[in-house]
């Protein structure tokens, strides 16, 4: 009686400590003997049960009630369990009546033994998707932001699979006829319309991409420039990629900038802003901007991250390590998609750390005025108002670079360039998300670039080596060329070979070379195509192409 008391239990209580001790205790009693040794020592252990269950003698009786034990669970396994009741109350009494037929039971106490009854089995369902499960209400995340790690999210969604699967549902609803499509274009017909319909599936996938939100968006604007693992159709398209994504609601939004604020000691909203805009000024995947004047006369940006930003991305990422070796064994790649992926989604989730993103901007604005370069900024952190949340900047009068009719524009895109060149080469913190938003001509003609969240430290050995490649190949010293690949991790030690026989050398010289002299990518083309033909004549493209190779 007592022991089919204790198995009757939610799963959620089952699992404590004080019932599995419980529970064993009950077992030797039942098989052992010495019934008044093992009755003492049966005692003893159930003695931990009184927090989870009335009393010892109550449980003997099986008098614990449902309402008792409903007390115990958390709100959200009683949210559940009202609404399986309520929705599903015909099919709960069906299976409870049949249950009861063929197991001869006609008590419909809830613990005593047979705990079928309607309300026994919404609670049954409850706790396993609302509880055992974590369900749509855990407000857990498998790491924090900056600190990616794929291990920890797979131990986590492996224990959450009403989240896990709950997404995966969305994902094939959304992405499920895109992909048969693709399979038909592949597959179909000896796969005549694999080319011909690529340019509509990549169109397609765009909108797949808005579609999905933040993790999609990103993955969509990384991919834009990885011509090596995406045909070019998809590239153009998903190069027209921003972010599209919808503002979430002001009032929450609000509520994150209280919470953080009141986090710091600051009060309230009204309390540190003198105005707060009622609508964000801009909207992008992870956050969006509001306009604010504080006390004192200075305008700011207040950058608010996402509400369940960390878990959205740590989900979506753990699908992607799931899918991509498919992916690459579908398109016949030899890229290591899982490691792509890793090292993309910790730069991905250090974006999340707006505190990071503190650091980095004052340390980039540092860097270039102790060099002089007084033509690039940053917008200026304002420390006391910043937390990991909520970012809070200076505001910065100015419109999108690649927008801008001004004169200058060229000039900015040479300083642009220098900074850059300068990051890599020089400071060591390299910005790594520049997309034309985060560019902007500031209204006294300077550069100014926005969003360092996604940066990563480049060491001086990684720099010396991209040094000495630039300096081999400008110099043709060809014979060195080898070494410097392997020396900056993109060929295997060994493959030296190789590498000189290919003719790639000689190739990555010419380009470079001719990039150097200006005029943008169409004259260099143009100026590499005279090259080529000063050197190998007149010959037909294909023809030219295979005396070039």
């Amino acid at each position: 009686r007592l022991k089919a008391t204790l198995l009757a239990l939610p799963a959620s209580i089952l699992k404590l400590p004080e019932v599995t001790s419980a529970l064993k205790a009950v077992n030797t009693f039942l098989y052992q003997s010495g019934i008044s040794k093992q009755a003492a020592m049966l005692q003893n252990q159930l003695k931990p049960l009184q927090s989870v269950l009335t009393s010892y003698s109550s449980a003997i009786k099986a008098s614990v009630s449902v309402d008792k034990v409903l007390a115990l669970l958390p709100p959200q396994v009683l949210q559940a369990e009202k609404a399986a009741e309520k929705t599903a109350a015909p099919t709960l009494k069906a299976i409870a009546n049949a249950i009861h037929v063929i197991s001869g039971d006609t008590d419909k106490d809830l613990f005593n033994g047979y705990p079928f009854n309607p309300q026994a089995l919404a609670l049954w369902a409850a706790s396993v998707v609302g509880f055992s499960s974590i369900s749509w209400y855990d407000t857990e995340v498998p790491y924090k932001a900056g600190q990616y790690d794929p291990i920890k999210a797979e131990k986590f969604f492996a224990k959450r699979w009403a989240l896990k699967y709950g997404r995966a549902v969305q994902l094939t609803q959304t992405l499920g006829g895109w992909g048969i499509g693709l399979l038909r274009d592949k597959y179909e017909y000896g796969g005549k319309n694999w080319q011909k319909n690529m340019p509509m599936r990549a169109k397609q996938i765009l909108q797949i991409c808005t579609k999905l939100g933040t993790t999609a968006i990103k993955i969509g604007q990384a991919l834009s420039i990885r011509g090596d693992l995406l045909p070019a159709p998809y590239v153009a398209e998903l190069s027209q990629l921003q972010d599209r994504v919808k503002p979430f609601p002001t009032d929450i939004a609000k509520n994150i900038i209280s919470e953080e604020l009141a986090a710091l000691g600051k009060g309230s909203v009204s309390d540190v802003f003198q105005s707060l805009s009622s609508a964000p000024i801009a909207s992008a995947s992870i956050g969006q901007v509001y306009k604010g004047v504080l006390p004192d006369g200075t305008e700011v940006a207040v950058k608010v991250q996402r509400p369940d930003v960390v878990l959205d991305i740590s989900l979506d990422l753990y699908f992607c390590r799931i899918i991509a070796p498919a992916y690459k064994r579908f398109m016949k790649l030899n890229t290591d998609f899982v490691g792509l992926i890793d090292e993309w989604g910790a730069g991905f989730v250090n974006e999340l750390d707006y505190e990071r993103e503190a650091v980095n901007s004052k340390r980039f604005l540092e860097a270039m005025e102790a060099r002089g370069l007084d033509a690039v900024t940053t917008a200026e952190v304002i420390d006391e108002l910043s937390t990991n949340r909520i970012l809070v900047t200076k505001w910065v009068d100015g419109e999108r670079l690649a927008a801008s009719k001004a004169g200058d524009v060229g000039r900015l895109a040479g300083v642009a360039l220098n900074a850059y060149l300068t990051m890599l080469l020089d400071t060591g913190l390299l910005h790594c998300d520049p997309h034309p938003g985060n560019f902007l001509r500031t209204s006294d003609g300077r550069l100014c670039i926005l969003d360092f969240g996604m940066c990563i430290e480049v060491e001086k050995d990684l720099q010396y080596g991209l040094l000495e490649y630039i300096a081999h190949l400008v110099s043709e010293d060809y014979a060195q060329i080898p070494q410097d690949l392997i020396n900056l991790g993109f060929v295997p030690k060994g493959k030296e070979d190789i590498i000189m026989q290919a003719g790639i050398v000689e190739a990555l010289s010419l380009i470079l070379k001719q990039l150097a002299e200006g005029g943008g990518p169409k004259k260099a083309q143009a100026r590499i195509e005279k090259a080529v033909r000063d050197e190998f004549g007149d010959l037909p493209r294909e023809e030219l192409r295979k005396a070039v190779r």
